[in-house]
């Protein structure tokens, strides 16, 4: 789960912990968790709205960055042996998950105020 948590803060730079849970399809309760955990080793860093102070904006910390990277590292070879292992039918595929993704995120709301 805290993996998730640095991937998509690395996606979305600047989202506040409703829209993160929304994002990851979890409670508000249990992102805080992960993201109290991520802070306290340096991986995430919590900024400041000046429009409100209950939204804090959540961004990877320099040390988060260079985490995610190396860990994105890790899973390219994966994905490029299952991209061809797909061959042709790569194309329909992704856009298949894209329309996925895209119905997921609008019912669960995620495009409502948190883009």
């Amino acid at each position: 789960p805290q993996l998730r948590v640095l991937f998509q803060l690395r996606r979305t730079p600047g989202v506040t912990t409703g829209c993160l849970a929304k994002m990851l399809g979890v409670t508000v309760s249990t992102t805080s968790g992960l993201v109290a955990k991520l802070a306290e080793r340096g991986l995430v860093s919590r900024g400041c709205s000046e429009d409100d102070r209950r939204q804090i904006p959540l961004a990877l910390s320099e040390a988060g960055q260079e985490l995610a990277g190396a860990l994105a590292q890790f899973s390219r070879p994966f994905l490029k042996g299952v991209a061809e292992e797909l061959g042709d039918d790569l194309e329909s595929v992704a856009a298949a998950l894209e329309k996925l993704t895209a119905a997921a995120g609008r019912v669960r709301g995620a495009e409502e105020g948190c883009s």
